[in-house]
């Protein structure tokens, strides 16, 4: 068994990183592997990144529409919420809840960047920095997240998110 990371550059020009698993065949998942020396399976998992940055677009683009059903239904069924000095939030009714009620305190504007992605069979795991604006541009927060993904349907959705603020409580 071994793991191994391979730096790529991206069409972006952006540095990326695919990761190769050598694993026993008892472990795999169907479809995701193909035969190596030994009776080993050799795994190489595609980038996920693309399919995160077009997930991370339909949040930003739900909550400039000002739809709070729209961004829980970039979360999976079963995803859960953790935000900052608050309770944990679980399943899309809630999430939704959540969301509507940050929107009608103002925010209209989420920006996304993702700055770091780990792969793994049937997800990945996100860390980026996120800036909320009210409708005239202001900045209502910034900071960074966490974010488990899940692939539920043939898409990747949240299915754990933190995030927790960069600005001082003092400014």
């Amino acid at each position: 068994m071994g793991l191994k990371k391979l730096i790529v550059r991206r069409p972006n020009g952006l540095l990326g990183c695919h990761y190769r698993f050598i694993l026993p065949e008892e472990v795999l998942q169907p479809g995701i592997a193909r035969r190596a020396k030994g009776g080993l399976i050799m795994v190489t998992l595609a980038p996920t990144h693309n399919a995160i940055t077009l997930s991370n677009q339909a949040f930003m683009k739900a909550f400039a529409d000002d739809d709070a059903a729209a961004v829980s239904r970039c979360y999976t069924e079963d995803g859960k919420i953790l935000p900052p000095q608050s309770e944990p939030i679980t399943g899309r009714p809630g999430i939704e809840a959540f969301w509507r009620m940050v929107l009608d305190m103002g925010i209209k504007s989420a920006t996304l960047e993702t700055m770091e992605v780990v792969e793994y069979p049937g997800g990945a795991c996100e860390v980026g920095r996120y800036l909320l604006a009210t409708a005239e541009g202001k900045v209502a927060d910034r900071g960074k997240y966490m974010v488990i993904w899940r692939d539920e349907g043939g898409a990747m959705k949240l299915y754990r998110d933190i995030w927790n603020t960069s600005i001082s409580p003092s400014a």
